[in-house]
């Protein structure tokens, strides 16, 4: 994990470095801390392997400055339902409702190459950590494999019953979590494809999964009836403990009781953040299951959060086409971002945390531009 290395204090800025300096493992017993806040400004920094220190100032008294810098679409293209940058943060991906992944090149914008193989919409994301490969869910019931460089499939892992939904890739690069409609939550071998795991508990949809940083746990997110955010020890396949939150008063369409529609891990803490169709966005202690914070609420249902690389500031999209940047420590929102027409499906940041991505059901992924 990187750590903080060291801090300098301006009179209107504060330049957070990092430091490539090692892991540590945290321990079950330790309650986690959210990133603190400065007075007045706020770092976001690539996680990047490298010894040489970067940074990214936001000013977060300028956070209403934060500007549409592109609109990105693709001939044909009614839905953009995933987005997700790469670690390296050269490439784009995004996924469409016509069964396509499309590669955009981060620098110019411009869409370099386009996947085909999925035969129904493609709803989830995940880039290995080297960013040489891709991992897509669709509705045709296959994960499938991209090398990206060479712009094909490589891998398809079967096994899910129904259509995929959430799905991430573990940091060492060795696993890839998969959640479907069938209730299934299942851990594949990233190299072979083989099905590892299959972890059961859900009775609802699983929409959101997410690894933990050591890649020791994971957390999930379902719908339906079920609708609770569970944590599981990978080692064993134990369920380590199940939370649920709904909003009273609050009455979803259908049989459903809250949607859980994503989760989030923070990159240096042990909090969960997670998307409820009701609208709000919540924190979870990861070791214990409590709830930490709510952040507010979109005016429909929340779809997607996404922390900054640095944990401090989370972006949500939502069912009422706007994506929102919340202030962490704080709970507070710093801005609504308004540009989409319709419902916004995923936000994806850059590594370096300058840009957000969204993509929507408007046919654009819009590109989002930080105050320095």
């Amino acid at each position: 994990m990187l750590r903080y290395g060291e801090i300098l204090t301006t009179t209107s800025t504060v330049i957070v470095l990092l430091l490539l300096v090692g892991c540590d493992q945290a321990s079950s017993t330790v309650s986690p801390t959210l990133p603190p806040a400065p007075a007045s400004v706020t770092a976001t920094v690539a996680p990047v392997a490298t010894a040489t220190p970067q940074a990214h100032v936001i000013n977060l008294d300028n956070a209403t400055q934060v500007t549409e810098t592109a609109q990105l679409k693709a001939d044909g293209v009614n839905s953009f339902f995933a987005v997700a940058w790469s670690p390296d943060g050269k490439w784009l991906a995004s996924g469409e409702s016509n069964g396509k992944v499309q590669l955009w090149d981060a620098r110019s914008d411009k869409l370099v190459a386009t996947l085909i193989g999925h035969s129904a919409d493609v709803w989830g994301l995940a880039w290995a950590p080297d960013s040489s490969e891709l991992a897509s869910t669709a509705r045709d019931h296959v994960v499938r494999i991209w090398d990206v460089h060479q712009a094909k499939q490589v891998r398809a892992l079967l096994g899910q019953t129904m259509w995929g939904l959430g799905v991430d890739w573990s940091r060492d690069g060795s696993r890839i979590a998969s959640g479907d409609y069938a209730d299934e939550l299942l851990v594949w071998n990233a190299d072979s494809g083989q099905q590892i795991a299959n972890l059961q508990g859900h009775t609802g949809d699983v929409e959101g999964v997410a690894w933990s940083p050591d890649g020791k746990r994971l957390v999930s997110g379902s719908g339906g009836q079920d609708s609770t955010v569970r944590m599981w020890d990978i080692a064993s396949g134990k369920q380590l403990w199940q939370a649920q939150d709904i909003l009273a008063g609050y009455r979803p369409l259908g049989n459903g009781k809250d949607e859980i529609n994503g989760v989030a891990w923070a990159p240096n803490a042990d909090v969960v953040a997670t998307a409820h169709q009701d609208g709000r966005v919540l924190l979870w202690d990861a070791n214990s299951g409590k709830r930490i914070r709510e952040l507010s609420k979109h005016e429909a249902g929340a779809r997607s959060v996404a922390w900054s690389p640095d944990g401090r500031l989370l972006a949500s999209s939502g069912e009422d086409a706007t994506v929102r940047i919340w202030d962490v420590s704080k709970g507070t929102q710093l801005i609504a971002l308004k540009g989409h027409v319709t419902e916004a499906w995923t936000v994806s940041w850059s590594p370096d945390g300058s840009t957000l991505a969204s993509a929507s059901a408007d046919g654009t992924i819009r590109l989002w531009g930080l105050p320095r």
